[in-house]
């Protein structure tokens, strides 16, 4: 995957997320529309960053590449934080728990998804 695939693949999830939220709001659940953009922070931060990755590719491929990681790791403590805080607006019972454990599973794996571009492309040329 190249860094435009990546932010192609970014907007597809921002906009597939913003679908689910409009389908919230329509369906009178605005609450549960809120919990949806938490999901949105971490590929809205890689379109962001992108442009500077490319700057900084060109002069150290080692800062590029740890200023992403350093990027990943805040961008998920501030979902964490964010869906737990988003989850006490929730109606209590095991769905509270579901999205929370879910949203977090969600931005982890979307996370590592972006990370394996990252840590292969210099061990096997991708």
């Amino acid at each position: 995957m190249h860094d435009t695939e990546m932010v192609l693949e970014c907007w597809v999830i921002i906009i597939i997320l913003g679908i689910a939220a409009y389908m919230f709001i329509r369906s009178h659940r605005k609450v549960w529309a809120g919990s949806v953009f938490p999901l949105m922070l971490v590929p809205f931060l890689n379109i962001l960053y992108s442009p500077l990755n490319r700057k900084l590719l060109l002069t150290s491929q080692v800062a590029a590449y740890s200023a992403r990681i350093v990027l990943y790791i805040v961008a998920f403590a501030g979902v964490c934080v964010w869906v737990v805080l988003w989850a006490r607006k929730l109606p209590s019972g095991r769905s509270k728990y579901a999205y929370v454990i879910v949203a977090i599973t969600f931005t982890f794996f979307l996370i590592l998804l972006f990370l394996r571009d990252l840590v292969l492309r210099p061990y096997f040329g991708m």
